[in-house]
């Protein structure tokens, strides 16, 4: 009512609704059902390399969630290492890009935008993926 226009989105735990005994409802309190009404887009914390999993793993997030809400999913992709994970290297935070980017996805986030800064391929390979189509 304040800013016609303006989209509510909720950042997400990537839990999968059959994950860990369906523990996104119990344990993190996110029925995705109930706040699709709320909701206009999703924001599944996709981090792949933080959780020790496959790149691939990014779209099954984006595809369980867009199949429970019917919403519009942007993921949240990791496109460089955090905490005490080993190097999260320039080809995989590619594909992990193109893994967030695949449909039903509605776009992207990127994380860690800070990091990107002082990070020059990184910043050439959102430029050359922009100039392909592939990201805005």
């Amino acid at each position: 009512a304040v800013r016609s226009g303006t989209l509510f989105h909720v950042h997400a735990v990537p839990w999968r609704r059959d994950d860990f005994g369906e523990a996104i409802r119990r344990v993190a309190g996110q029925d995705f059902r109930r706040l699709a009404a709320d909701v206009d887009v999703f924001g599944p914390m996709a981090y792949h390399h933080i959780a020790s999993q496959p790149v691939a793993w990014i779209n099954g997030v984006v595809r369980d969630l867009v199949d429970l809400t019917g919403r519009p999913v942007w993921p949240c992709v990791q496109v460089r290492e955090a905490y005490d994970k080993p190097r999260l290297d320039l080809a995989e935070a590619e594909a992990a890009i193109r893994e967030g980017m695949r449909p039903p996805s509605g776009g992207v986030v990127i994380f860690w935008w800070n990091e990107l800064r002082d990070d020059p391929e990184r910043q050439a390979l959102l430029r050359r993926l922009a100039g392909e189509g592939v990201v805005d």
